[in-house]
């Protein structure tokens, strides 16, 4: 399945943000909508709130059960692509070192979600 970078969704945060109501907002968007990949940017001024969103919704519970894989990149103002690429791989592979440590019963837990998502 391709994945299409173009579509965007752009929250501005220009006052102190509601961090249930945002968040929520946000969790329905990646896990409810759309197969293809969407890119949603969290932009507004500094100290407003935006990573204690962003964090909130990286551990959603729903967003978690949903994704087998997630990876936060934090992109300034300046970046290069080749830098992203390299901090979501480095988070792929703290990902699978964490796999190589876990027990036997939360391996089974790992590949059962797996097993239900492919169903659905």
């Amino acid at each position: 399945m391709g994945r299409d970078f173009s579509q965007t969704s752009t929250f501005k945060i220009n006052d102190v943000v509601v961090l249930n109501n945002q968040q929520q907002i946000i969790v329905d968007q990646l896990t409810g909508g759309s197969s293809q990949l969407d890119t949603i940017s969290i932009v507004g001024k500094p100290g407003i709130g935006k990573t204690t969103l962003v964090n909130k919704v990286y551990r959603d519970p729903e967003v978690v059960y949903y994704f087998h894989i997630r990876v936060m990149c934090n992109v300034s103002q300046v970046y290069t692509k080749r830098d992203l690429l390299l901090e979501a791989l480095w988070h792929i592979i703290e990902l699978i070192d964490n796999i190589l440590t876990m027990t036997n019963e939360d391996l089974g837990l790992v590949i059962y979600r797996a097993y239900i998502r492919f169903l659905f």
